[in-house]
């Protein structure tokens, strides 16, 4: 399976993980891009408590399946789909309540839904797929 399309697959599962949230706390943190995209071999699946727990070229997502722990998806990149507002899309601190855990699991610097576009590139409002951004 090549990379485009193992993106395409890992995007559209975890968009329809869009069903119920178990947020409890969230915390805005300042903008930041990320600035390292590689073409390592993805894993298939890996949970993760912050961005840095993934490897690079990716960011820490979290769905929206309840009790769902978040996961590594890859940075936006050429053609792959994106948030289009940016102000919808920003890294997050979280606490997610659990029923048999009394103080929640403590999720830092992650996203929600999907990452976002690499470094170099922007999400169109066009079409919500990442585009290289213009020079001038």
């Amino acid at each position: 399976m090549n990379n485009a399309l193992f993106r395409s697959v890992v995007i559209i599962i975890a968009a329809t993980l869009l069903c119920r949230s178990t947020l409890a706390k969230i915390t805005v943190l300042p903008d930041e891009e990320i600035d390292h995209v590689d073409d390592s071999a993805p894993p298939f699946y890996q949970e993760c408590k912050k961005t840095s727990d993934c490897p690079a070229s990716y960011c820490c997502v979290l769905g929206m399946m309840r009790y769902q722990m978040p996961f590594c998806l890859p940075i936006g990149r050429l053609g792959d789909p994106c948030h289009p507002y940016a102000e919808n899309n920003y890294r997050r601190n979280f606490t997610l309540n659990f029923p048999n855990l009394e103080d929640g699991v403590h999720i830092e610097e992650s996203w929600l839904l999907m990452c976002p576009c690499a470094k170099g590139f922007s999400c169109s409002k066009e079409d919500a797929t990442c585009r290289k951004n213009k020079t001038d």
